[in-house]
């Protein structure tokens, strides 16, 4: 629609149009393009790729910043940590670990609706610290064995959606929100924050720091939101043994666990607990990272051509790379920091 086009540049024109505060051209353009590039961002004209590429080029074109740094956000080390997420969660569907481990849990604690809630939120806590991505853990991985779930006991979408099926989605979308800000690494907008916490005030949010900050009020929330959906939603059956059986079948016929799978969950352990003691050794969160995908990449767990083929990674390495550039050239501007002396005063 036309309108997709046209308000992002009506933002960007309003935006100009405000007195510039005594800001040069070049400060006040940047924050106008930026309004632009931000609406568009909601309005998708475009996607958010394209709209970050069109933004980026509209800059060096009206001299708002060079070609050297509007490409200068592709080497931000927190925009390489979030495309190698992505490729730990690519690693986690073509190995089947992730499947693996939620048959795992709803075996051990799914003998009840609100156990298998419960189940379900905490296959997706497991993954999160590696999966950047609601699509490529929830919708990839969790909502296959959450729709099977259902439909073992009938549940379908429509007249029967009440029995169980309208609860465990409900639980698998609303927990998932939660275990995505749990973790630096859960989700793409997270290392973008940290970014721009680090640009704009110059606080360091390390992977610990981050998920140290998130665990108790998501410890609670977690513990709570499943059992509150439970008593806003109940399902009508009360009783769930045969999710049980389905894992326990579905784990049978995946057999024991294949090289891949011991393979990528030693690297993930290994990854975790370096992200975890990243204070004591001081190696980097990022290059952590890629050494978690060099391994995968040496013991063949994934060939270059999945890294190739992982477009999620690639789409987010645009649009981030690029929204950090223009926060990078905004902070160089200044008007962050007047923007926060003018709340406080």
């Amino acid at each position: 629609l036309l309108w997709r086009s046209l308000l992002p540049l009506a933002a960007s024109a309003a935006i100009w149009l405000l007195p510039h505060a005594g800001f040069s051209p070049r400060a006040w353009g940047l924050l106008s393009l930026l309004a632009a590039t931000i609406v568009a961002l909601i309005t998708r004209p475009l996607a958010a790729g394209a709209v970050v590429i069109v933004a980026l080029t509209a800059g060096t074109l009206l001299r708002l910043f060079t070609i050297q740094d509007a490409l200068s956000g592709y080497a931000n080390v927190t925009v390489w940590l979030i495309v190698t997420a992505f490729i730990f969660a690519r690693g986690f569907a073509q190995s089947h670990l992730g499947e693996r481990i939620a048959y795992l849990i709803v075996r051990r604690i799914g003998g009840s609706p609100l156990g298998l809630g419960y189940a379900i939120v905490c296959a997706d806590l497991v993954m999160a610290p590696m999966t950047p991505s609601n699509t490529a853990r929830a919708g990839g991985i969790l909502f296959p064995i959450t729709l099977n779930v259902a439909r073992a006991f009938g549940s379908e979408p429509g007249p029967t959606a009440g029995r169980i099926g309208q609860f465990l989605m409900l639980a698998l979308f609303h927990g998932d929100l939660i275990v995505s800000a749990m973790f630096l690494t859960a989700t793409a907008p997270n290392p973008l924050v940290a970014e721009l916490a680090l640009q704009t005030a110059g606080i360091e949010v390390s992977w610990t720091t981050w998920a140290t900050a998130a665990a108790v009020p998501a410890a609670a929330s977690l513990a709570l939101v499943p059992w509150v959906i439970y008593r806003l939603v109940p399902p009508a059956l009360k009783e769930t043994h045969a999710a049980q059986a389905l894992a326990s079948e579905r784990l049978e016929a995946m057999g024991p666990p294949a090289r891949r799978e011991w393979i990528m969950l030693f690297v993930f352990g290994l990854v975790l607990a370096l992200w975890l003691t990243g204070e004591w050794h001081g190696v980097p969160a990022t290059s952590v990272a890629l050494l978690g995908v060099s391994l995968l990449l040496l013991t063949r767990v994934l060939e270059w051509h999945d890294l190739i083929e992982e477009k999620g990674a690639w789409d987010a390495f645009i649009w981030f790379g690029g929204l950090v550039t223009m926060a990078a050239q905004l902070e160089r501007a200044g008007l962050p920091r007047a923007f926060a002396g003018a709340a406080a005063a």
